[in-house]
């Protein structure tokens, strides 16, 4: 999968902007990436956005204005505090798919009797967020199971 993408750093968020929004009838995502992590010095923010492009989709010549499209729903008000931006088009969003010749790790941990691990990459099926949430369903049961093996009372009615 590739994606074109748009990285703002702004003086501050507009007043009124949302801090993350993902396209229902388009591709689209935006997130305020400073809001977890230090990327900008105080008071500033960083935010990125980014269209998914459906396989064999060219990365366009309004690639731009599609994403600026998007902040100005988003966040009115944003070009007013623009003090830099990265723009990179196609880019590879995910680079490795699930094989069966290379296992992803179980959630039960063999040489850990009783931890079990969740996550984008653990576990028989899904890619990333589906991956992750089927790995806690997965881990979740077998906790539940070891529990029961252990003789310790189910904390699930």
């Amino acid at each position: 999968m590739r994606a074109n993408t748009l990285d703002l750093a702004l003086k501050q968020m507009p007043e009124g902007a949302h801090e993350f929004a993902l396209g229902i009838d388009g591709p689209f995502y935006l997130s305020l990436h400073s809001r977890s992590a230090r990327l900008v010095p105080g008071g500033g923010a960083m935010v990125h956005l980014a269209k998914y492009l459906a396989v064999g989709e060219a990365p366009g010549q309004d690639a731009v204005k599609e994403l600026e499209a998007v902040a100005d729903l988003v966040m009115p008000g944003w070009r007013e505090q623009e003090v830099k931006r990265q723009v990179l088009r196609g880019m590879t969003v995910s680079n490795a798919l699930p094989r069966w010749d290379r296992a992803r790790p179980a959630v039960g941990v063999m040489e850990a009797p009783g931890l079990f691990i969740a996550g984008e990459w653990v576990g028989k099926e899904g890619m990333i967020a589906d991956a992750a949430a089927a790995s806690a369903v997965e881990a979740a049961r077998a906790a539940l199971r070891w529990m029961a093996r252990q003789g310790v009372a189910s904390p699930v009615a």
